[in-house]
């Protein structure tokens, strides 16, 4: 008896139970608005797919912790680097490395710790310039566990119009998260968004309630990095 126990415990916590960790599955519903923006999709000249543990770009796969070298292979030549950040302007997408000092010696066998998709994320004036990786947005669609995303896509329309349910998502200050378990690692999908949350009290006195269900806020980026456990 307590070794069927064990393994259901063991079956439970392998597939997420607590519905956090993610298994891949297509989670665009069949209907009109859906397939009519997957259409689009697959008449885009850059196609970026997230399912989990597998990434494509053009039906290529990659994956984060590939080096800056093999990531040129799948998207071709970068168009700037700045402070780390390897920027692919049309492809819309970013890479990071990590960097010791800003006038370091550019080393294209560094892995990428992090893959960035920017879509309405805005940077002040007076900071454009350290941190203009983030206006490298994402004109078009791209695709997480087949669901087509874009900058004009609402949180709610994204969970209304796909299979996955607000349960799916650990809602934090860090945006709507999704891990998956990817051979002996975790990895993290975070979706950053405004209007997260419900909020109780007035003033000093307001508090987190709980994770706003109707959230009519657009996503402002996806990043996607390694979790150490």
């Amino acid at each position: 008896m307590k070794h069927i126990i064990t393994i259901i415990i063991s079956t439970c916590f392998l597939f997420a139970c607590n519905g956090k960790v993610q298994t891949n599955k297509n989670k665009a519903k069949d209907i009109p608005l859906v397939n009519k923006m997957l259409e689009a999709y697959h008449k885009q000249e850059h196609r970026i797919a997230f399912s989990g543990c597998e990434m494509t770009y053009n039906e290529k796969p990659f994956k984060l912790g590939m080096s800056v070298d093999e990531l040129i292979q799948i998207f071709g030549q970068y168009d700037r680097f700045f402070r780390g950040f390897f920027i692919w302007e049309k492809v819309g997408i970013v890479s990071s490395i990590n960097i010791d000092r800003l006038d370091e010696k550019l080393d294209l066998n560094k892995k990428s710790t992090y893959l960035y998709v920017y879509m309405n994320t805005g940077v002040d004036d007076s900071y454009k310039e350290k941190f203009k990786h983030e206006l490298n947005h994402k004109n078009d669609y791209f695709l997480l566990e087949g669901m087509p995303i874009d900058k004009n896509m609402r949180v709610m329309d994204f969970i209304a119009n796909s299979q996955f349910s607000l349960n799916d998502f650990a809602v934090s200050n860090d945006g709507y998260e999704l891990d998956y378990k990817c051979n002996d690692k975790k990895v993290g999908y975070y979706l950053e968004a405004d209007g997260l949350w419900l909020r109780k009290g007035s003033g000093h006195l307001t508090y987190k309630d709980k994770p706003n269900p109707e959230n009519k806020n657009t996503f402002e980026m996806l990043y996607i990095t390694e979790i150490e456990e």
